[in-house]
C-alpha cells in the first residue's frame, strides 16, 4: 500500500468539498459572540486543574473589565493565590481553507497577549466560531497556608483573694 499516495487523493477530495461548501453560504463569515475562557492552575510546574467558562461578548470584543473581573474571580483555587504566567487568544480565521489544508498550520492562530487589555476577534466562519477562546496560566504563589493549632495548656490556677 503506498500510504503517500492515499494522503494525496485525500487532501484533492477535502479541496473539491471545500470548493463545493464555498460557492454556498455554510462558509460566510460573520462577528463572534461567545468565546471559552479556560484557567490552567499550575501547582509545581505540574498542570493541576482547569477550568472553562463560557462567556458571550459584545461587538466581538472582550473587554479589559470583563476579563479582569473574571481572572480576579478565578485567582484563588483550593485556598491556594496563583499569579498569571500567560494569556493565550486563540482564533482561527482561516481565508482560503484549502491553503490551510496544504500548509496545516493551526499555530498561526494563537497569540501571545502580554498585559490584560480589550482583545478583539475578528470576524470568521461561523462554525469555527465555538474554537474561540481564551487561555490563562495560573501559577501557584506558595503551599496552601493553613494556621497550626498550639495546644493549650489546661493547668490554670485559681487566684485567691
Amino acid at each position: 500500500m503506498n500510504f503517500d499516495m492515499e494522503i494525496k487523493e485525500h487532501h484533492d477530495k477535502m479541496k473539491e468539498n471545500i470548493k463545493k461548501l464555498q460557492n454556498t453560504n455554510l462558509l460566510d463569515k460573520s462577528s463572534v459572540k461567545d468565546i471559552h475562557l479556560f484557567f490552567f492552575y499550575v501547582i509545581n510546574q505540574k498542570l493541576e486543574t482547569f477550568k472553562r467558562i463560557d462567556l458571550s461578548i459584545f461587538d466581538s470584543t472582550l473587554t479589559k473589565n470583563v476579563l479582569l473581573s473574571n481572572i480576579l474571580k478565578n485567582k484563588k483555587e483550593d485556598g491556594r493565590k496563583f499569579n498569571i504566567t500567560g494569556i493565550y487568544k486563540y482564533h482561527f480565521n482561516e481565508n482560503d481553507l484549502c491553503d490551510f489544508v496544504d500548509n496545516n498550520t493551526l499555530s498561526n492562530w494563537f497569540t501571545s497577549l502580554t498585559q490584560v487589555q480589550d482583545v478583539q476577534y475578528e470576524e470568521s466562519i461561523e462554525i469555527f466560531q465555538d474554537y474561540s477562546s481564551l487561555f490563562i496560566i495560573l501559577q501557584n504563589e506558595k503551599s496552601i497556608k493553613t494556621k497550626r493549632q498550639v495546644d493549650q495548656k489546661k493547668n490554670k490556677t485559681i487566684r485567691k483573694c
